[in-house]
């Protein structure tokens, strides 16, 4: 099998002469599908800054080795997201198992695995996390918790295309709230 720097010292490779125009479709497909309206920048904003935060606190890390350990350390923040959103719906109790399951459910642990660079692994901390600051808010009445609540799903939105399945919920919930005359769910 040949290798990419092989096959570029030899010059059997050429990149395809192809229009970056976006839309037109005739955009580059390297991932077998249209790259340009696909590929969500959170993922690659979030590497960033723990880079450059890692070298603003004088610890000189690699880049890929942020990449490589990025998905099990935001599986250990969803474990923790998991437990504090469960803890706020029932109490401790049921927060530890909560926790748990999360972590050993085979798909999420496809998704959390070391060397796994995807957007999933950053979603799902910011989706739990997101309804956890959407409930805390509304227990407390606070306006600080709806705009984190609002900037972790903004953050959500920028990371992953999933949040199309999940981008009703909490106007879904909202609305049900509003229809039982109930302004919040601590009456």
């Amino acid at each position: 099998m040949l290798s990419v720097p092989f096959i570029v010292a030899q010059q059997r490779f050429s990149p395809p002469k192809v229009s970056m125009k976006f839309g037109t479709g005739l955009t580059q497909r390297h991932l077998g599908r249209v790259v340009g309206g696909t590929i969500y920048p959170g993922l690659m904003a979030t590497s960033g800054v723990i880079y450059n935060l890692l070298h603003a606190l004088n610890l000189p890390v690699d880049i890929r080795n942020i990449c490589v350990l990025l998905a099990p350390g935001f599986s250990a923040l969803t474990a923790w997201a998991t437990y504090m959103f469960t803890k706020e719906m029932k109490d401790e109790s049921a927060g530890l198992p909560a926790a748990t399951f999360i972590g050993i459910v085979p798909g999420y642990i496809s998704r959390s695995v070391t060397g796994s660079y995807d957007n999933v692994a950053v979603a799902i901390f910011l989706l739990v996390f997101t309804f956890f600051a959407w409930i805390k808010a509304l227990k407390q009445g606070s306006a600080f918790l709806g705009t984190i609540t609002a900037v972790f799903y903004f953050y959500m939105v920028a990371a992953w295309g999933g949040y199309a399945f999940i981008t009703n919920m909490i106007p879904l919930h909202a609305l049900v709230l509003f229809t039982c005359a109930q302004p919040s769910i601590t009456e």
